[in-house]
């Protein structure tokens, strides 16, 4: 490899589309595998490790292991790193000090050390934009979250500062709710840090509830700082009808929001990267929109959205990732705006604690009209529960289609088609 030659290297998991993509800009590519969650599946192993270049085994879970693992690599300060999953980015910006990289300079450590936490993203925002964050609280015990609901009311939300896609957050909605959902994280949030690699000490905050829809939208931010928005994207969180947990049970486009509306979110996501001063990377930003018309952050994460490069390609004709991979190389973003399709992407967990046998349903869930994809994300054999419990999705789909209804439809008959065997 001449010193010439481009590099990306992608830290703790490669994308296989990122990788494509890099390949096509005649990249080298590279891994730094965490040797604590290694890339053994049989997909990595047959279409992504055929396109990387070399693989560094590391230990990814603090400084000074890092720092040890890498010992004796040299970089060029022109690589570029790419961090596909929240655990690695903490990681991701320790490498890039560690070698003085370019990248170094957007994505500094004191701020990449706390970006992924919730309690972190909730003091940012309220130091200059309070408007765009609710009354929130770390806990440590049962009393700390019984003080805060009896300020703030009922309901309130129970999550965990470093955990994604609805994993172990519970809305408590009266005093026995409280008792026993707050009692229930406490004992669970450790192990289930443990069973993500989520490298840091588990915490656990308690919020005011956010009433109102939800909605999700991916950004780009230059090296610079300039920051470009994709369409809203509506998301139906299972909560909203009627389910006690929070699973997405599909996001989509169009959003359905009217030019204010839209404007009221774009302004309330664009504050809240100004805040956590996010440079040079993709954002995928939660916000809801209340009943009196403003918005507020979910949370923030610094990364694209789950399958958000498929529905824009079917809704928007758009690259997502080629913009994705601009945030880093400093590139131009190529964005486009007119809706060629509506889109979803419904996702699903099991509805009880147990081991997987099997997902079926795949045959019938083709015949649909809207049918894109459909993928099943957990193996034969894995423990699988709701989302509420700490578990992970078992499955997901990609549906497309001009007519609206069609796609409505659909939505509601893959609900019936997807079996998941459990013992």
């Amino acid at each position: 490899m001449n010193k010439n030659t481009k590099i990306a290297i992608f830290v703790g998991y490669p994308v296989l589309s990122n990788v494509q993509y890099f390949r096509k800009m005649d990249y080298a590519i590279g891994v730094i595998e965490d040797i604590n969650s290694p890339l053994t599946s049989t997909a990595f192993k047959e279409k992504t490790l055929p396109q990387i270049d070399f693989i560094i085994p590391a230990d990814l879970r603090h400084r000074d292991k890092i720092t040890k693992s890498l010992k004796g690599f040299m970089f060029h300060t022109d690589t570029v790193l790419v961090c596909n999953m929240d655990r690695f980015f903490y990681a991701t910006s320790i490498i890039a000090e560690l070698f003085n990289l370019k990248q170094s300079k957007t994505l500094p450590v004191s701020i990449a050390k706390s970006m992924t936490n919730k309690f972190f993203q909730r003091q940012e925002f309220q130091k200059v934009y309070p408007e765009i964050s609710p009354a929130f609280k770390r806990v440590r015990t049962f009393h700390g979250a019984y003080t805060f609901a009896r300020k703030h009311g009922f309901p309130v939300i129970i999550k965990p500062a470093n955990l994604t896609k609805g994993q172990l957050v519970n809305i408590c909605n009266n005093m026995e709710e409280l008792i026993t959902k707050v009692s229930y994280v406490f004992d669970r949030v450790a192990k289930v840090y443990a069973e993500n690699n989520v490298y840091r000490k588990p915490q656990v905050i308690i919020e005011e509830f956010i009433t109102g829809k939800q909605y999700s939208v991916d950004s780009y931010v230059s090296p610079d700082g300039k920051i470009v928005h994709t369409p809203v994207c509506k998301q139906v969180i299972s909560h909203d009808l009627g389910f006690d947990d929070f699973q997405t049970y599909y996001s989509g486009y169009d959003s359905g929001l009217n030019n204010e509306e839209t404007d009221v979110v774009l302004d309330a996501v664009t504050k809240s990267i100004k805040a956590l001063h996010i440079k040079g990377s993709p954002v995928h930003t939660e916000v809801k929109i209340k009943p009196d018309g403003t918005a507020q952050i979910v949370e923030v994460n610094v990364r694209t959205g789950g399958y958000r490069a498929q529905l824009l390609k079917e809704s928007y004709d758009y690259d997502h990732i080629q913009n994705a991979v601009s945030c880093y190389t400093g590139g131009e973003f190529v964005m486009k705006d007119k809706l060629i399709k509506h889109s979803a992407a419904p996702q699903f967990w099991a509805d009880k604690e147990g081991v997987l046998e099997k997902v079926g349903g795949k045959e019938k869930i083709e015949k649909l009209k809207s049918y894109v994809k459909f993928a099943v994300v957990k193996k034969e054999g894995s423990n699988v529960g709701p989302v509420n419990k700490g578990y992970g999705r078992i499955a997901y789909a990609i549906l497309a289609h001009k007519d609206p209804k069609v796609l409505e439809a659909d939505l509601l008959t893959i609900r019936e088609l997807v079996t998941c065997k459990i013992k």
